[in-house]
């Protein structure tokens, strides 16, 4: 939902007063589209805060405590995570709370900012370049593509061969999951690998049209060739990608599926 400007004001006045309450938060400030004048009708609320050294496990303990202080949520959920909390307020603002100290706070968010708690001015002059994925970690993920695509694949035909097409319907989608994520580490290898989140943003939009009609109807024949499609796509990106990163190609492992995928033909 839209938040308009009064709306935001106030939640980023109840923020100031929410960081100027607890002594362990140094500095606040919101950053996002709202900062950098792209903010639209869907666009979110994010904020950070800032503690000292020391303190941010403590002051993220404590996250729901300052989300309910920027109004009535309706939803606090970090879903696992361990710096963010995502919010939704009773008039439906939506956001993201980060948590971050002194040490880190560069690598808390990445573009513009505009302070909203800064007694000590230590936002002046601070590049928030965000955190970057570790290359090591990038490979890995390139690994677990090549490698589960197929380990799915084999989960695609059992449940199509048993006539089970919600199963098969899943599995086409976890494929799919796969797909876009290889689309992302082949436009950029060391971006982050959110899937379909903002994709149309990292991935040109060429790179992702094969994919499209791979959305099916539960259909056998039209799930089959969803999968070969995807079966496809994956020979296309993978190749080189792999041996660019030292990854040997599943060349058997691919033929012994595509064989199961044969023997489901009608």
């Amino acid at each position: 939902m839209s938040i308009g400007q009064q709306e935001l004001d106030e939640v980023l006045e109840r923020f100031a007063d929410a960081c100027r309450a607890d002594q362990r938060i140094v500095a606040g400030y919101l950053t996002g589209s709202h900062v950098t004048g792209m903010a639209d009708a869907y666009s979110d609320v994010d904020l950070c805060v800032v503690a000292t050294d020391g303190q941010r496990d403590a002051v993220w303990a404590d996250r729901g405590v300052i989300v309910r202080r920027l109004g009535d949520p309706l939803q606090i959920e970090d879903f696992d995570g361990h710096d963010t909390v995502f919010f939704i307020l009773a008039g439906g603002a939506d956001g993201e709370l980060t948590v971050t100290d002194v040490g880190a706070m560069a690598q808390s968010s990445r573009g513009p900012h505009r302070a909203v708690h800064d007694p000590d001015g230590i936002l002046a002059g601070v590049a928030f370049v965000g955190s970057e994925p570790d290359a090591d970690a990038q490979v890995e993920q390139l690994r677990r593509c090549v490698e589960w695509f197929w380990h799915d694949m084999a989960h695609f035909t059992a449940a199509l061969g048993r006539g089970q097409p919600w199963w098969a319907a899943g599995q086409l989608d976890a494929l799919r999951g796969y797909c876009v994520n290889l689309a992302r580490l082949r436009a950029d290898f060391m971006g982050h690998l959110d899937a379909f989140d903002k994709l149309d943003a990292a991935v040109p939009a060429g790179d992702l049209a094969p994919l499209a009609p791979t959305y099916v109807p539960f259909d056998p024949v039209q799930m089959l060739v969803a999968a070969r499609t995807m079966a496809d796509y994956y020979r296309d990106v993978v190749p080189d990608l792999a041996a660019a990163h030292g990854i040997p190609y599943p060349t058997e492992l691919e033929a012994i599926m595509r064989a199961r995928l044969d023997a489901l033909e009608p």
